[in-house]
């Protein structure tokens, strides 16, 4: 899709319509150039003999760098849209593929995107509001976490007495707010 647009650029002068196809030659390629960057990041924490701790929020950053530059390019096919509208010929088929681009591309990526920022937030802050177990709580449990069937080397403790590894924890939390065990709702604590 990239050399499609180069392509393309070379032989006609940018207009609305032609910005919308290499808009989505461009939402293409970084719609393939993200799940490929979250293969590679799963495919180095397979090779390594660590768990990667930190995988979830780089898997996590990597997504969002992708969904914030197809915001990027969808806002501006909106601006350049307008411009064109204001300054140049306005027809009312422009403007209609612009209202549905606005839409589909800008406001429900714009929620969704937020809606999982919120989200993941809530859960970090769940996840902070629990406590660590201690290495003797660890020892005296010796299990493993019921979400990865990992060792348990650092824990955290959920109201209902559970232990879990904090990471695997968060992202079940980032699904739904129920202790992946006996389903009681795991809700901010206060702060002692």
């Amino acid at each position: 899709p990239l050399y499609m647009t180069y392509t393309i650029c070379q032989f006609f002068d940018l207009d609305f319509w032609l910005l919308v196809v290499i808009s989505s030659c461009i939402l293409t390629s970084l719609q393939v150039l993200g799940p490929i960057v979250v293969y590679a990041l799963f495919m180095y924490d397979a090779l390594c003999t660590e768990p990667w701790d930190s995988l979830d929020d780089v898997v996590y950053y990597a997504r969002a760098t992708t969904r914030v530059l197809e915001f990027i390019v969808a806002v501006y096919v909106v601006l350049y849209g307008v411009k064109e509208s204001i300054f140049g010929d306005w027809s009312w088929v422009n403007s209609s593929i612009l209202l549905v681009h606005c839409y589909f591309n800008v406001w429900q990526r714009l929620q969704s995107g937020w809606k999982s920022y919120l989200m993941r937030r809530e859960a970090v802050k769940k996840i902070e509001s629990l406590p660590e177990a201690s290495p003797e709580q660890l020892g005296e449990l010796m299990d493993v976490c019921a979400i990865c069937f990992q060792e348990l080397k650092t824990a955290r403790i959920t109201p209902c007495k559970h232990f879990f590894h904090g990471v695997c924890l968060r992202k079940w939390l980032y699904v739904q707010e129920n202790c992946p065990l006996c389903h009681q709702k795991i809700s901010l604590l206060p702060e002692n």
